[in-house]
């Protein structure tokens, strides 16, 4: 911003009796500008004449980037001057005011506005009064890193479960940025954002620049969702700006090791007819072929019967499970005192067993309980006796889960 000095004659009035002792000094203009706007910035007293004949009234504007100061405009005439992107009139009668008309805004016109008096001649400041002006700008970038490896709007992130340490940074903005972080619909919680004045990113405004970390649990529920970080200028309320935001969005993939199994515990007494047992097979990962083991002496694939086992059945669930289905036409002694195994084998042909179990009636406990357990391949399934219904209704949170 040049500096610009109107300079001409002092003007005295006669007959003005008094000067005052505690003048009153504003400046008024827009809060907000943009690119191209008009600016009109007017700096008024209503100091009397004779206050005011041994002082100049200026318009100083001061870079806040720089902490340099510009004295745009000294009143010491009657004048109406113009020059390059400046038009200034000094009005005396029946106040004294200096208005400032800004043409064409650009960044430069950021800053503090000051109407101050000084005596004539130097730059000594008395009276003042101060207005900022925000010159509007859209955040200019941002970096979304994982784990401290920046991705790009679009990549993939494969990670087994666990904690993932988030990190979202915006910049070039003016007011300063807001940040939030999203999972899916779901905004995270990161607390306040701090913003500093990054007096490296632009000589010529205000550019903020702002950070917000998250340590991200990633697990089942998260699988396949987007990971969104997203970054806008704090403007109030009813202060709009086209293009002003950035995003950047990440899509999660799970890493799955072993299948999600789910099975149901059934009590049930020798003779007993149409016996069946329940499990629930997630499909992430995919599976390639599912068995029921009873006793090492049945090895039962879906579409497989015997003359006591009657069938096994694999259909859909829903979007995230298969239901795998051991149908006993009538029940045998030998059943109670087999290990009955849900055998499930991957696209890379690792098996993994899950224990089913079934329960003689009159071993029945009296409160039905569900626990986890390993076996032999640390695949995990659900022990003790609980009924089908509440498998099902584990199934439905797993289905959440997953």
């Amino acid at each position: 911003m040049s500096r610009i000095i109107i300079a001409a004659v002092c003007v005295l009035f006669a007959g003005i009796s008094h000067a005052q002792d505690n003048p009153r000094f504003d400046v008024t203009g827009p809060d907000y500008v943009k690119e191209g706007d008009e600016i009109n910035l007017s700096c008024t007293t209503d100091a009397d004449v004779q206050f005011m004949a041994s002082k100049q009234l200026a318009i100083v504007h001061k870079n806040l980037v720089t902490e340099t100061e510009t004295i745009i405009s000294e009143q010491e005439s009657l004048l109406v001057a113009s020059a390059d992107n400046y038009v200034i009139k000094l009005e005396m009668i029946p106040i004294v005011r200096v208005t400032l008309k800004i043409k064409t805004a650009t960044a430069a016109a950021d800053g503090e506005y000051t109407c101050r008096t000084q005596k004539t001649g130097t730059s000594d400041a008395l009276e003042s009064a101060t207005k900022t002006v925000v010159f509007l700008a859209p955040v200019s970038g941002i970096k979304l890193t994982v784990d401290g490896e920046e991705k790009a709007d679009g990549d993939i992130i494969s990670s087994k479960s666990k904690t993932l340490l988030v990190t979202c940074e915006a910049m070039g903005s003016n007011p300063a940025p807001v940040i939030h972080l999203k999972t899916g619909d779901q905004h995270l919680n990161t607390g306040d954002v701090t913003a500093i004045l990054d007096k490296d990113g632009n000589k010529e405004r205000r550019s903020y620049k702002a950070s917000v970390s998250y340590e991200l649990d990633f697990d089942h529920k998260l699988f396949d969702q987007v990971l969104k970080c997203h970054a806008k200028p704090d403007f109030p309320e009813g202060v709009t700006m086209e293009s002003a935001d950035q995003t950047v969005s990440v899509t999660l993939k799970g890493i799955v090791d072993k299948p999600m199994v789910a099975c149901s515990n059934k009590t049930a007494s020798a003779n007993d007819r149409r016996v069946i047992l329940t499990c629930f097979v997630s499909k992430i990962p995919a599976v390639k072929s599912v068995m029921f083991n009873v006793g090492n002496r049945h090895l039962l694939y879906p579409g497989n019967q015997t003359e006591s086992l009657t069938e096994v059945v694999q259909k859909d669930f829903n979007a995230t499970h298969n239901e795998v289905i051991l149908k006993f036409f009538e029940m045998e002694e030998w059943h109670f005192s087999a290990n009955i195994y849900l055998d499930v084998k991957g696209y890379d042909d690792q098996v993994f067993q899950y224990p089913v179990y079934l329960i003689r009636g009159n071993d029945t406990p009296t409160e039905t309980k569900v626990s986890a357990a390993q076996d032999v391949n640390g695949a995990t399934s659900l022990t003790g006796a609980t009924t089908l219904s509440i498998v099902c209704l584990l199934a439905g949170v797993l289905q959440k889960v997953l």
